[in-house]
């Protein structure tokens, strides 16, 4: 179990990193979008309030049963799909993430409660706390 684990990670992480590299993104550009604009603004405080991705990853994996894992291993590693910069101003419209996190959450609820759920309850902690 402990294999399969590790394994999902690397990829996901893997896959992170291939996706960002094929649309030309920088991994945490948003992050660094939000610093320059925060800078714009006198006495305004930037809170990196988001869980770390180490963590949300592994509760995302330790969520799943090991049949489920495997079945997500192997889904990363036969997929050959190409993501255009289409595809992501796409998924930036509302109704497609909405598609997207119905789909996921059809096939992996786990994931979408880590992912999604677990990860929403994070940020508000983290916004309530430095507000």
């Amino acid at each position: 179990n402990g294999a399969i684990h590790g394994i999902i990670h690397v990829l996901l992480l893997s896959m992170t990193a291939h996706l960002t590299k094929q649309l030309g993104m920088a991994p945490g550009g948003e992050f660094r979008t939000a610093f320059r604009e925060a800078q714009k603004v006198p006495g305004c405080n930037l809170v990196l309030g988001d869980r770390p991705v180490g963590i949300t990853l592994k509760r995302a994996i330790n969520s799943l049963s090991t049949w489920k894992k495997i079945r997500l291993a192997w889904s990363l590693l036969t997929s050959k799909d190409k993501i255009t910069n289409e595809d992501v101003e796409k998924c930036m419209e509302q109704d497609v993430l909405e598609k997207l996190l119905l789909e996921m959450s059809d096939q992996y609820p786990e994931l979408s409660r880590v992912f999604v759920t677990e990860r929403d309850q994070f940020l508000v902690y983290s916004l309530r706390k430095y507000a």
